[in-house]
């Protein structure tokens, strides 16, 4: 198979990762694999080409782009493309478009989170004006295929649910030892520094850790307009000493392995890459309610909980585990959980959707219509 799959850029994020990843195990199966970004490339992009992967931007400038849509239908028929396999919705729908005047046989989109759950914002309405040349629709986790099954979004024969991926080994290399140094508490998490992954409320709750635990320490990476005010809130509680951003890195794996436990504290979720990497790494997860965290990592095995927003909740989980004797053997319990979440089982099952509807159209599934005719300008 020769496969595009198009991203917004290759900025560092999970979906990003998740891309590559997949690339590599699709290269590794024999297939062809690149890698197209809407806007811009990203910072890592280099490390795409490092494994093979073709990388290609579209350079894609706020508002509606009918040379864009031009563009990628011409890169997509150059490249004789079997499958696009397009991310989100910010790009789903200039990926359908240009294929169906490409000529790809399937397009399949990838839903990797609620997008704030405006279900009526200009990128919906666009995203379902392309649903009937769209083969399937990817889900990261089954309440978010429910949600959107349930909104009207997506035809329920057409939804499908994909665990993401890991690289597993590069994770369970570098193993955390919770509870090993008796020096220091380590809190961490990984993720943009966006509203939705409300850093504030770490931050909020790590006070309350700092004020019980004295050798507690948070530590942040990622990057994001919502640093300065995240940096603000560390200034009002006094926290400096306790507290470290980090900013974006891409050493991931020697990161977790620094920690005691990992913390999430969004708002809303798929399914985050970060949290699988932390059970491999074996490590405790401390997380806001979500349902595709729950599902992956048990309540009361190795996954403590609050809800959405609650600082003290997601504090009392975290001074609970500074206190626990057994946090090693929890950490051990994620990383034996982390196992069934490989990216070459996530791929296996991605292959299996693209050879069905392969399959469906070489066997003369009914042609859909013409290109859509879009004038609706989108972000």
């Amino acid at each position: 198979m020769r496969i595009l799959q198009l991203v917004a850029n290759l900025d560092y994020g999970g979906l990003e990762r998740l891309a590559i990843g997949l690339a590599r195990q699709q290269r590794a199966a024999g297939h062809e694999a690149a890698i197209c970004c809407l806007t811009h490339e990203g910072a890592l992009a280099d490390e795409a080409r490092e494994s093979g992967i073709e990388v290609a931007a579209l350079d894609k400038k706020p508002g509606f782009s009918p040379l864009t849509l031009l563009k990628l239908a011409r890169i997509l028929r150059r490249g004789r493309i079997d499958v696009l396999h397009t991310h989100n919705a910010v790009v789903h729908h200039y990926g359908a478009a240009a294929a169906r005047l490409a000529g790809v046989p399937v397009v399949v989109n990838t839903r990797h989170g609620f997008g704030g759950r405006q279900w009526d914002s200009r990128r919906e309405r666009l995203s379902r004006s392309v649903m009937r040349w769209t083969g399937a629709v990817v889900f990261v986790s089954d309440d978010l295929r429910r949600e959107f099954v349930s909104f009207g979004g997506v035809p329920e024969h057409k939804a499908r649910v994909i665990t993401n991926g890991i690289d597993f080994d590069r994770f369970a290399a570098m193993r955390a030892r919770p509870g090993s140094c008796r020096s220091r508490f380590r809190i961490g998490t990984v993720g943009r520094m966006v509203p939705v992954k409300d850093h504030a409320t770490l931050v909020s709750a790590f006070a309350e850790v700092a004020a019980a635990v004295p050798n507690a320490e948070l530590h942040i990476v990622g990057d994001g307009p919502e640093k300065p005010r995240v940096a603000s809130l560390v200034a009002a509680y006094g926290l400096w000493d306790r507290v470290v951003l980090h900013g974006f890195s891409n050493a991931t794996a020697q990161f977790l392995s620094s920690l005691d436990v990992f913390a999430l504290s969004s708002l809303s979720e798929g399914l985050p890459l970060a949290v699988l990497e932390a059970m491999a790494a074996g490590l405790p997860i401390v997380s806001t309610r979500l349902e595709g965290v729950e599902a992956v990592a048990p309540e009361g095995e190795f996954g403590f909980y609050a809800e959405p927003g609650d600082a003290s909740g997601l504090a009392k989980a975290m001074i609970a585990l500074a206190r626990e004797p057994r946090i090693g053997a929890i950490g051990e319990a994620a990383h034996r959980a982390a196992r069934r979440y490989g990216m070459e089982g996530a791929w296996r099952q991605y292959e299996a959707v693209f050879r069905g509807l392969l399959e469906g159209e070489s066997a003369g599934a009914a042609p859909a219509g013409a290109a859509p005719a879009t004038t609706a300008k989108c972000a």
